[in-house]
């Protein structure tokens, strides 16, 4: 997926690399053991919420392998003017 931010484009990609970096950064805990179900169990229910501060970390890990890596703040802005995450991926 690519998205256009301050005029420049930025490649985002939701592989198994994503998955694991999903898995890595927002396990999920129960009885002291952490589990690699993060994006069903947390990450979509949360975009679904319009939490911003998932919707930021989900364009950091997908755009993490790409060439051209966009800033926080270039990504706060771009999600503050164009809205919810979940919309985009649908």
């Amino acid at each position: 997926m690519e998205l256009v931010i301050d005029k420049k484009t930025y490649g985002f990609k939701f592989g198994t690399k994503f998955i694991r970096e999903i898995d890595k950064h927002m396990p999920v805990k129960q009885d002291n053991m952490e589990f690699g179900s993060g994006l069903t169990a947390r990450v979509l229910r949360e975009l679904n919420s319009g939490n911003t501060k998932t919707q930021d970390n989900i364009l950091e890990l997908a755009n993490k392998q790409a060439d051209e890596r966009g800033t926080l703040d270039q990504r706060g802005d771009y999600i503050d003017d164009e809205g919810d995450v979940g919309a985009w991926c649908e």
